[in-house]
């Protein structure tokens, strides 16, 4: 993990808070290894350890349970594995279902997480009583590291239309979820919307949050350099799903009584199909 200088923290977790951390897992034999050791090695304990093998073709779940048998203590660590390929979204709901914690954290494969993350975040968020907690990241690219900061306003309407106008990050991960707002929200990934899956979600579950804090901390590593990321996969097929999720939003935020806040965000940001 890239060093840096950590302060001595006093916790104090109530015994209720048990953390989900949730991985899909295809084609990434070059760096499950670190990831795994990233979530295996945090200082807070009461996690589960949720995998899902979208039918990976190299040998990234081979190396996963090789790590895990690295560490003999971490019992609660489940691998599932899909029938056949579905895609990201529908691992993504896969590890939602099966997650049993308070506390939802998404971490992509491919990217890792100081190992005082989960402490740090449940403190956040038990102390806050919130429903959500967004916290900041690096960008590891091939010879650098970047912390990457930002700023959300205090306002949800106002967060939801800086997310929808991707003025603040909108992706799963850097953010921790509490799982009774996901199941009661009813919001998941949407099946036949891979790249841009997180857009479609992340808005509508903070429209259903009560509370949303903030925490200064960067916590998560971005991995920017797979060339076989989504993200680095821009393609017509990508262009469709953006499109998609977009058709998502707009049909999700049309549905509610107070619908005329984004509708002018939605408007400005749909792509064409």
């Amino acid at each position: 993990l890239h060093p840096r200088v950590r302060r001595q923290r006093q916790m104090c977790i109530r015994d209720r808070c048990k953390v989900s951390i949730l991985v899909p897992i295809y084609n990434v034999e070059l760096y499950i290894e670190r990831c795994a050791c990233s979530l295996f090695e945090q200082t807070f304990t009461d996690v589960e350890y949720i995998f899902v093998d979208d039918c990976s073709p190299d040998n990234s779940i081979s190396i996963l349970e090789e790590v895990i048998c690295r560490y003999p203590d971490i019992k609660d660590v489940r691998v599932i594995k899909h029938p056949r390929n579905q895609g990201l979204a529908v691992a993504r709901n896969t590890a939602v279902k099966n997650a049993t914690g308070t506390y939802l954290l998404h971490v992509d494969s491919d990217d890792y997480l100081e190992l005082d993350a989960v402490q740090l975040l449940c403190k956040c968020i038990e102390t806050e009583y919130a429903d959500v907690v967004v916290f900041d990241n690096y960008c590891v690219y091939g010879n650098r590291i970047v912390e990457n900061h930002q700023h959300i306003p205090n306002d949800k309407t106002s967060y939801i239309k800086n997310l929808i106008e991707r003025k603040n990050q909108s992706s799963i991960w850097g953010k921790m979820f509490l799982r009774k707002l996901v199941l009661d929200s009813g919001v998941q990934s949407v099946e036949s919307v891979n790249f841009g899956e997180d857009y479609a979600v992340v808005p509508r579950l903070m429209y259903y949050a009560k509370k949303i804090v903030k925490l200064d901390e960067c916590l998560y590593y971005y991995v920017r350099y797979n060339k076989g990321s989504y993200t680095n996969n821009i393609a017509l097929q990508s262009v469709n799903e953006l499109y998609l999720a977009n058709n998502v939003l707009e049909h999700f935020f049309s549905e509610q009584e107070d619908c005329y806040l984004y509708n002018n965000c939605l408007l400005y940001t749909s792509p064409s199909p």
